[in-house]
């Protein structure tokens, strides 16, 4: 296993917490299904309950995006993952919306920006198309969907 950065940026204030045995069991499966430590995942929970109410209490940069977001979002190069996301001109919370619409690729995330599909549009799920589930983000980051199509999808 690779070495993980941390996501948090500025002083940090450390805390003893204790939980139930099965709530560990739940965190320790979704970090590692997100690829993240245990105090990521809980940080990124604890951050994602307070977008819901319109406040932020952490700063995120494009690079913590990407790293979030593994190898999906940089297929194993940072670097060029965070670049590809700041040359499309989209923001840290922005792409972190179309990673987790599952929208891979920076490039098609604009062409559907650009036709008016939100990631929230996107994050729905289409079966009928390219034979598989998944959703219509990731289907044109594949190459499975067009963007026409996509809008049709959606009923746009």
């Amino acid at each position: 296993m690779g070495t993980r950065q941390s996501q948090v940026t500025g002083p940090t204030k450390q805390i003893n917490t204790r939980y139930p045995e099965a709530l560990h069991a739940k965190l320790a499966a979704s970090a590692a299904r997100n690829n993240r430590s245990i105090n990521a995942e809980i940080l990124y929970r604890i951050e994602q309950s307070f977008k819901n109410e319109g406040v932020s209490v952490m700063t995120i940069t494009m690079q913590d995006v990407v790293e979030k977001h593994g190898d999906f979002a940089h297929g194993g190069d940072v670097e060029y993952g965070v670049k590809s996301w700041e040359r499309a001109g989209f923001t840290p919370e922005e792409a972190d919306a179309w990673l987790e619409a599952r929208c891979f690729e920076a490039v098609d995330a604009r062409r559907l920006a650009d036709a008016g599909i939100t990631p929230e549009q996107a994050a729905q799920s289409d079966e009928e198309i390219g034979g598989y589930v998944d959703t219509i983000g990731y289907k044109v980051a594949n190459g499975d969907l067009s963007v026409e199509r996509a809008k049709e999808a959606i009923g746009a």
